[in-house]
């Protein structure tokens, strides 16, 4: 069982020949040090992915100059119906219709 930190530091004091644990400094050193090179290796991969994003959205393709597509909203209707109407009885003309 683990005696209170008040005994342990008069422990020392007395017996000076204990080995001493890493104090919590030391810990909080080595902690630092570590959040430090997490840190950095973070920020290199967040720059990593900015470039790449930049890239991508720079990179890519445009449609300028291209016509627009124009979509007849009846003839998907339509076509939406036809197919649900050939899934729902399993004709095969209705599908073929649709293509």
């Amino acid at each position: 069982m683990r005696r209170p930190i008040e005994n342990e530091i008069y422990d020392m004091e007395e017996n000076k020949e204990a080995v001493a644990a890493p104090s919590m400094l030391e810990e909080t050193k080595a902690l630092v040090e570590e959040l430090k090179k997490a840190n950095a290796e973070r920020k290199e991969l967040l720059d990593r992915e900015e470039r790449f994003k930049s890239e991508m959205l720079l990179g890519g393709r445009s449609d300028a100059g291209k016509p627009a597509v124009v979509v007849d909203v009846k003839e998907q209707e339509r076509k939406a119906r036809i197919k649900a109407l050939g899934d729902i009885t399993g004709a095969k003309w209705a599908k073929d219709m649709v293509l």
